[in-house]
């Protein structure tokens, strides 16, 4: 369970103790009716208190190159009850690979769940995009 998480619009489906590569499962959005309107893949990470940046591993970004719905990262600050969230995305300038044997990349946390309820607002959105996206082809975030 996310700290701060809205579970009037969203619905997530976490896997516990979750060992497998890649996404520790999925946040569906929906409306007050339950109607799904978005869903994206998740992958939570622990972060040290205070952090609000963490390594993002190349095999995680090479997942949202082929996945067929947005991917976040979530990282919780367990001990500020704070979660800060990251688009993964191909078009991310921090995963420009320096050298071959590169196994990660930092990312610094833009977004944070909070009680404002915002990042839904901008998950919603990021669904949206990524729908065009599909339907149209294109490989990047406008």
């Amino acid at each position: 369970m996310i700290l701060a998480i809205c579970k009037e619009w969203i619905k997530d489906h976490f896997e516990k103790r979750d060992k497998k590569p890649n996404i520790d499962g999925f946040i569906e959005l929906v409306d007050l009716d339950d109607f799904p309107t978005g869903k994206l893949d998740v992958q939570i990470k622990t972060i040290k208190s205070g952090a609000n940046k963490h390594p993002c591993s190349m095999k995680l970004f090479a997942y949202s190159r082929v996945t067929t719905s947005p991917l976040l990262l979530i990282a919780v600050d367990k001990d500020n009850r704070l979660a800060y969230w990251k688009h993964i995305s191909s078009d991310m300038k921090e995963a420009v690979v320096k050298n071959p044997k590169q196994k990660s990349f930092t990312v610094k946390f833009d977004g944070l769940i909070d009680d404002s309820k915002s990042y839904i607002i901008r998950w919603l959105a990021l669904c949206e995009q990524f729908q065009i996206r599909l339907l149209t082809g294109e490989r990047e975030y406008r």
